[in-house]
């Protein structure tokens, strides 16, 4: 019975030590990345870009102006009224579109979004300024939501 109480006490304290060095670990982790890049690791996966929305569970804040800065890039984000990314001009689409207008939707996650990509680069700018159609003005209104899978887009489609 002995033996059984020892077993059960050394058990107990490896995984109280191996508790503690994870912590440290995150910790020193945390410590170090704040001092390379300014800011804790954990508002790099949460940036606070989002807001609820009725249709699609949550899409980019309305009228948003932010930076976003990492160890390996920074870019800013400028939305407009819809939540839609676009210069900091915050261009805003008409609701109907006029017969000389050829637009063009993207939808999808991240790369849509042209995440870690000034606007200018992002595909879908270039697209929209790379693109000529005889007669129209061409409109390429971006959709991508960060992290946003296809169910939630598809849903905001229909």
């Amino acid at each position: 019975m002995a033996s059984q109480t020892s077993k059960s006490k050394t058990l107990l304290f490896v995984a109280i030590t191996m508790a503690f060095v994870v912590l440290v670990i995150e910790i020193l982790l945390q410590g170090f990345y704040f001092a390379t890049v300014g800011d804790f690791i954990f508002r790099r996966a949460l940036p606070p870009i989002y807001e609820a929305d009725p249709i699609r569970c949550y899409r980019v804040k309305a009228d948003f102006e932010y930076t976003h800065r990492t160890n390996e890039f920074e870019f800013e984000i400028h939305t407009n009224s819809h939540g839609l990314r676009t210069g900091p001009d915050h261009y805003e689409y008409s609701e109907e579109k006029d017969p000389d207008v050829y637009r063009i939707l993207i939808t999808g996650p991240s790369f849509a979004f042209g995440w870690g990509a000034r606007y200018e680069m992002s595909y879908s700018t270039l697209i929209e300024r790379g693109l000529t159609i005889p007669g129209k003005r061409v409109e390429v209104i971006n959709l991508g939501t960060p992290s946003q899978g296809p169910a939630h887009q598809l849903c905001w489609l229909k």
